[in-house]
């Protein structure tokens, strides 16, 4: 069930109140609060977050892993950042990585994709390519100082 919730912020000169979105996940039926094992649950929006993070596991390793090996697109991923030495250089070819390990699966494969198309994986690895194009001249430019504003 989602709700507003309001907070009160007392600051030394102040007193905000802040609107937020909220959920609540108490339910009045105790049958809510325990497992299949019929043990009593602690914390119940937690196990129910665990079983939607497992479901989203599943269907999403279908599409990035071979079914062969369920950590084959980090491992893809991994091979390709390798030679790099710079973290910025190694994150790009991370990501480059694992979507080169989704389409290797998806155009290897007779299933369709559960997530997004193939044509969507081709199109972020080419964003991800320009991007890390676009970044080299960013490393040479006066302006690249202007990152100490967000640090």
């Amino acid at each position: 069930m989602r709700g507003k919730c309001r907070s009160k912020i007392v600051t030394p000169n102040s007193v905000m109140v802040r609107e937020r979105a909220c959920y609540s996940y108490l339910s009045s039926d105790p049958k809510d609060y325990m497992n299949q094992k019929n043990e009593r649950l602690r914390i119940p929006q937690f196990t129910s977050l665990l079983e939607q993070m497992k479901a989203i596991h599943i269907k999403k390793n279908q599409d990035y892993a071979q079914d062969s090996n369920p950590y084959s697109n980090f491992e893809i991923a991994g091979d390709l950042a390798k030679p790099f030495t710079n973290p910025v250089d190694i994150a790009f070819a991370t990501l480059i990585g694992v979507k080169i390990a989704r389409l290797q699966v998806l155009l290897t494969s007779d299933r369709p994709p559960n997530n997004e198309s193939i044509d969507d994986t081709f199109l972020d690895l080419a964003t991800y390519t320009a991007l890390w194009a676009s970044y080299r001249p960013y490393l040479e430019s006066p302006r690249k100082d202007c990152r100490k504003d967000f640090t």
